[in-house]
């Protein structure tokens, strides 16, 4: 009877087929997207700068194996009307331990249209695909596949106000490889900005991210950020679920400071969510304009 029970647990584990999502959360470092908005919507074009470029690593300390690196590039063009096109190259990699990585790269359009001098409308598309490698501490097991991936996001932008949506991953694409299903599933993203002034020096921005994600709770992200003399920034985000994010900014969009570096600690208040607990983030920015064939440097 015993014997007959363990071939029916072997046979079932065997032939059994599972799910998977690719990345469910991704990108998994929106606690401080307001200072590199791309990571949450394909619909952003910077107020200034011909070239554009954003980085951020994500990590572990006690866990090495456990790290997200995230850069894009982009170039914008002016056109009638204050209206602008941007295209945008972005690269994504994600280590999930010591046998999982995925990679995502991109290419990303985006059209603003200038409604009036205080409001407008960006959209944008970006298109690309997701990359999995996965193997295990045999190397005879192994494997690596594709899926095609794409984002779709609305931002009207009203002054200092931004609000938008964007559908990641619209393309919901899966495969099959050994008896596994892996997909990219659709999710939803909600979002919305505020910058305001408090006095001459000092201004203090809100903002606020609603993630609509599949067979997983909707997640709510806020915080908000106070500035002096539009150089030095801080704050804190609430991730709910993820506990407490804590951020330094140096270098707010200015053409005088050639340089945005942001700082970010994950801490372990009120978390639910141990996997990145006492984590950093790291991010960089960088904005170069270019008028009447001079090259000044400036970062968004």
């Amino acid at each position: 009877m015993a014997r007959s029970v363990w071939v029916w647990g072997i046979l079932f584990v065997k032939f059994v087929t599972c799910k998977a999502q690719v990345a469910p959360l991704y990108p998994d470092i929106p606690a401080t997207y307001s200072f590199n908005i791309p990571l949450v919507t394909p619909a952003y074009i910077p107020l200034e700068g011909k070239y554009i470029l954003g980085s951020i690593y994500k990590f572990k300390l006690k866990e090495s194996n456990l790290a997200i690196f995230d850069v894009n590039a982009a170039i914008v063009f002016d056109g009638k009307s204050q209206n602008k096109q941007l295209i945008r190259l972005n690269f994504s990699n994600e280590k999930e331990g010591p046998y999982i990585s995925t990679s995502r790269a991109s290419a990303n359009y985006a059209y603003k249209l200038a409604l009036t001098n205080d409001l407008n409308m960006t959209a944008g598309i970006s298109l690309g695909f997701v990359n999995r490698i996965y193997m295990t501490p045999s190397s005879s097991n192994q494997g690596s596949f594709f899926l095609p991936d794409g984002n779709i996001g609305l931002t009207i932008n009203y002054r200092e106000l931004k609000i938008g949506s964007a559908v990641m991953q619209f393309p919901n694409s899966k495969e099959t490889p050994s008896q596994s299903t892996q997909q990219a599933k659709r999710f939803y993203h909600m979002y919305g900005m505020y910058k305001h002034d408090i006095s001459p020096d000092w201004s203090l921005k809100e903002y606020l991210l609603v993630r609509v994600l599949p067979e997983v709770t909707t997640q709510l992200i806020g915080g908000f950020n106070i500035i002096f003399q539009d150089l030095y920034e801080a704050g804190f985000v609430y991730y709910q679920r993820r506990g407490i994010t804590f951020q330094l900014v140096y270098g707010l969009p200015s053409e005088k400071y050639p340089l945005a570096l942001s700082m970010a600690y994950n801490s372990s208040i009120f978390t639910q969510s141990p996997l990145w607990v006492d984590s950093f983030e790291l991010g960089l920015m960088l904005r170069i304009n270019k008028q009447d064939g001079n090259v000044t440097i400036g970062n968004d």
